[in-house]
């Protein structure tokens, strides 16, 4: 599966909208934290595997202790004690970034090649017009050399 590249970090107020909409997903509407993270990922325009990672790593460790009790006791098949996701989302998000890696690593050897390729041409280019200037400098002295002649 092919994933987009990040385009973008993640911010301080994407962090706080993130916290602030899981908070009120998951206390005042009863969402599970698998129906949150999609919520949370159309209303960042982030994909849920990224929100996933970035739940576990960051954002759950930031949340009241009440949201991560209410989180656990809501989907307690995919919770560990402390609220964090331990289902298939985990393995995906790995998935997802290795490819993304994969797709980096790619596209940084591929732009190394296209640059190699640009450097020696500029060094073909630059060996011709050499080449350019030196028959110009004979054909220059060949004109002169009729001028003074006919004069």
């Amino acid at each position: 599966m092919k994933t987009e590249s990040r385009l973008k970090h993640w911010t301080h107020s994407e962090d706080k909208i993130f916290i602030d909409t899981i908070y009120d997903l998951v206390m005042n509407k009863s969402y599970t934290l698998n129906k949150a993270l999609d919520y949370v990922a159309e209303k960042l325009q982030r994909s849920k595997s990224g929100c996933a990672f970035r739940y576990n790593k960051i954002i759950r460790q930031q949340l009241d202790p009440q949201v991560l009790e209410k989180i656990s006791s809501n989907n307690p098949a995919n919770m560990s004690t402390r609220g964090k996701i331990i289902d298939s989302n985990a393995e995906q998000i790995n998935i997802d970034l290795i490819e993304q890696k994969v797709d980096d690593f790619s596209r940084v050897n591929s732009l190394k090649n296209e640059l190699r390729d640009i450097e020696s041409r500029v060094l073909e280019l630059e060996k011709r017009k050499t080449q350019i200037v030196s028959e110009l400098k004979i054909y220059l002295n060949d004109i002169m050399s009729l001028i003074k002649s006919t004069s």
